[in-house]
């Protein structure tokens, strides 16, 4: 067990603490590219600098290394698996990697531009403050009771729950979600399409709805006698709100396009004799503005007697097109289709693309 004590004018670069070594640094003192092993224990008070700073991951049953930010400076921490940075009051954290780790916002720290990777939370509990967070796919921020999360950006795949806290200037991209419960509020939200609010304190319904009033971008959801309001920040001319349950007791709002999509190079009229094949998609495309929507391709003859076409099956269809048994001369039209891109062969799934 090794202490080291990082004071005024003094440097530190590069130490690796193990178990049960401690690091003190105090005000003037900077430590740089310190490696904190499980059960290691960085103490930063007022004035001290640590920088670049790794606390390596632990177990379930062995907590990783902690950093502890009592009135100092942490940049560019990587905070892995059931590892901690602990920013306490006049602690100040910047750049912060959570790699399956742990950062605590606790009353009078603050932490900006934090990254929230898979497996990492970062938690911001009374009086502590966060900006402009970047929750990542499987990464989850969490503002408790007097806890102000602000400008959080929320992806695909990753949560900002408000469980009594306060968020601000949230952006929910495509596939992220708010979460908003009890005692939370939510305020000034850039709602990207493919993005939910999930208000966990407002029953599903079957005749739920929601409206927006476009002059002031006030969301008002109503189910069941209820009644919840957020004020949005953006531009939603043409969108709309899916209500739907959350499986437990709570409404999800998603936001989706009206917008119809955009079908580019169809051509009809197609003819062939015999077995001549057909490409009837090339150079065909089509944009969907909505998420998660299915485009149905349709190829019809000009008329039944005409034959059948043949690679059918299996609910896909092929590229190339082939007639059996036709007498004459016929024609494909009446279709839509998407942009084709098959193997070698030509075959490629066409029965529906999603965007």
């Amino acid at each position: 067990m090794t202490t080291y004590n990082v004071g005024a004018g003094v440097t530190s670069s590069s130490v690796t603490l193990s178990s049960g070594d401690i690091m003190n640094v105090s005000s003037g003192g900077t430590a740089s590219s310190t490696v904190v092993s499980s059960g290691g224990y960085v103490y930063v008070s007022a004035g001290g600098v640590v920088d670049g700073t790794t606390v390596s991951s632990g177990t379930a049953s062995a907590v990783g290394g902690l950093v502890d930010l009592v009135g100092g400076t942490a940049t560019s921490t990587t905070v892995d698996d059931y590892s901690q940075q602990v920013i306490s009051a006049g602690g100040e954290a910047y750049y912060t990697l959570l790699s399956g780790g742990v950062e605590v916002v606790s009353s009078g720290g603050t932490a900006s531009n934090t990254t929230v990777f898979a497996g990492g939370n970062q938690t911001v509990a009374a009086g502590g403050v966060t900006s402009d967070t970047v929750v990542s796919s499987g990464g989850v921020e969490i503002a408790f009771s007097g806890g102000s999360a602000v400008s959080t950006t929320i992806d695909s795949d990753a949560n900002l729950v408000v469980s009594g806290g306060t968020a601000s200037g949230s952006v929910v991209n495509n596939g992220g979600m708010l979460c908003i419960f009890s005692g939370g509020t939510a305020s000034a939200t850039e709602l990207n399409l493919g993005g939910t609010l999930h208000v966990g304190y407002l029953a599903y319904t079957s005749d739920a709805s929601a409206s927006l009033d476009e002059a002031t971008d006030l969301l008002t959801v109503s189910a069941g006698g209820a009644t919840y309001t957020q004020q949005l920040s953006g531009s939603y001319t043409g969108d709309s709100f899916v209500l739907t349950t959350d499986g437990v007791s709570g409404t999800d709002i998603t936001l989706t396009t009206s917008q119809a999509p955009v079908i580019g190079g169809i051509v009809s009229g197609l003819t062939t004799t015999g077995t001549t094949p057909i490409g009837p998609f090339s150079g065909v495309s089509i944009s969907d503005p909505n998420v998660n929507q299915t485009e149905t391709v349709t190829v019809t003859l000009s008329a039944a007697a005409n034959g059948s076409l043949s690679n059918l099956g299996d609910g896909h269809h092929r590229r190339l097109y082939r007639h059996r048994h036709c007498p004459g001369p016929h024609q494909c039209a009446g279709w839509a289709g998407v942009h084709a891109s098959g193997g070698p062969d030509g075959d490629h799934d066409a029965h529906h693309q999603r965007h």
